[in-house]
């Protein structure tokens, strides 16, 4: 390894590229994360605590290499827009938008009190909506009742077999009304 003029050695130009890569691959990495926390990897997962594990992450298949932290820093200031900043700050961002998945996904776990009181809500809007087809059918079929009497008086057999219908059923009026309403929220 050849040094420079102040003594410090120069990485090889492929250990340069290669790492530029993987700041870039990382960095796109952490961006989607915070779009889509359920789809990180694991090992990113791990990673993200801090900067040296993130800086540590070997993830040959997405061509992401470990290097030193002043590395990840010194080529995401060339890479990424905002330089290390920029990186460390969409690092925090795909850790805390994992966090809320998790919390969430916790919280809506099968049987939970909000899983429940969620299901709950969604079964009286059911039964709700029902109840406000029945209501509509009562209404219709009470003017077609009405609409049917009025010919009735016109012709024998339809007034003979709304009579009885009258003696069958018995009810002249609907008894329930049509409520209109939605899911509470």
């Amino acid at each position: 390894m050849a040094n420079n003029p102040k003594g410090v050695p120069f990485h090889s130009k492929a250990q340069h590229l290669a790492n530029a890569k993987s700041v870039s691959k990382l960095y796109g990495l952490l961006l989607q994360a915070t779009t889509d926390p359920a789809t990180a990897p694991s090992e990113l997962k791990a990673a993200w605590s801090s900067q040296g594990t993130l800086a540590s992450l070997h993830m040959p298949g997405l061509e992401i290499v470990p290097m030193a932290l002043n590395t990840l820093k010194t080529h995401a200031a060339t890479v990424v827009e905002g330089g290390w900043v920029a990186l460390d700050q969409v690092r925090k961002q795909a850790k805390a938008s994992y966090e809320a998945y998790v919390r969430k996904e916790k919280a809506l776990s099968r049987g939970s009190r909000a899983d429940l009181q969620m299901r709950l809500s969604d079964e009286k809007c059911a039964v709700q909506m029902h109840i406000n087809s029945i209501a509509e059918l009562s209404m219709m079929y009470f003017d077609l009742l009405s609409i049917a009497r009025r010919y009735a008086d016109k012709d024998d057999s339809l007034r003979t077999a709304l009579d009885v219908h009258r003696q069958r059923f018995g009810r002249s009026k609907p008894k329930l009304q049509l409520i209109l309403g939605g899911k509470d929220g």
